[in-house]
C-alpha cells in the first residue's frame, strides 16, 4: 500500500496537475469524520473531565481553606495556653513569695522549738541506749554464766558439784570485766558462740 502511494505520488508530481492535498477525495471525508469524533468528544467526554477536575479543584480549595482555618484554631489554642500558662507562673512567683514570707516568719519561732525537740530526742535517745546497753549486759552476764558452766560440764564429763561455787566464780570474773567497753564485752560473746 506504501508502494502505491508513493507510485500515485510520483506520478502526480510527473503529470503536474493534480491537488496533492485531495489527491483521491477523501480529504473532505477524514475532515468531516474528525468534525464529528471532535464534536463527540467535546459533547459527551470533554464535559465530565471538566466536571471531575472542577470538583477535584473545589476540593483541593476547601482543604486548603479547612488546612487554614486549623492552622488560625491552633494559633488561637497556642496563644491562650501561653496566656494561661503565664498567668499560672505570676501567680506560681506570688504563692512562692508569699510562702517564703511566711517560712520567714514562721522560722525564728520555729527554730528554737525545733532544736528543743531534737535535744529532748537526742536526750530520750541517749536513755534508750543506755538501757539497752544495760539490759544486754544483764542478758549476756546470764548467758556467759550459763554457757560457762556447760563447758565445764563438757570439758570435764561430769556435772560439778558445787554449781553455787562456780556461778560466783563466774559472777565475780565478769563484775571484774564490767569496766571494760560495750565494744569488747560485745565481741567476746560472738566470739566464744561460733
Amino acid at each position: 500500500m506504501d508502494l502505491r502511494f508513493l507510485t500515485a505520488a510520483e506520478g502526480g508530481e510527473e503529470e503536474g496537475g493534480g491537488n496533492f492535498l485531495v489527491p483521491n477525495g477523501t480529504f473532505i471525508f477524514e475532515l468531516l469524520a474528525f468534525l464529528v469524533i471532535l464534536f463527540i468528544l467535546g459533547y459527551f467526554v470533554v464535559p465530565p473531565i471538566q466536571r471531575a477536575m472542577r470538583q477535584r479543584q473545589e476540593m483541593i480549595e476547601k482543604g486548603i481553606e479547612d488546612a487554614r482555618q486549623a492552622r488560625e484554631r491552633a494559633e488561637a489554642a497556642q496563644r491562650a495556653y501561653r496566656e494561661e500558662l503565664d498567668e499560672a507562673r505570676a501567680e506560681g512567683a506570688k504563692i512562692r513569695e508569699k510562702a517564703r514570707a511566711e517560712a520567714d516568719r514562721l522560722a525564728g519561732g520555729k527554730r528554737e522549738q525545733a532544736q528543743q525537740v531534737v535535744a529532748g530526742l537526742h536526750e530520750q535517745g541517749e536513755e534508750e541506749l543506755h538501757s539497752q546497753r544495760d539490759q544486754a549486759a544483764r542478758e549476756l552476764r546470764a548467758q556467759v554464766g550459763t554457757l560457762a558452766l556447760t563447758l565445764t560440764e563438757r570439758i570435764l564429763g561430769s556435772t560439778t558439784a558445787d554449781d553455787e561455787r562456780l556461778r560466783e566464780t563466774i559472777d565475780s570474773f565478769l563484775r571484774d570485766l564490767e569496766p571494760e567497753p560495750a565494744d569488747e564485752s560485745s565481741a567476746a560473746p560472738g566470739s566464744g558462740s561460733l
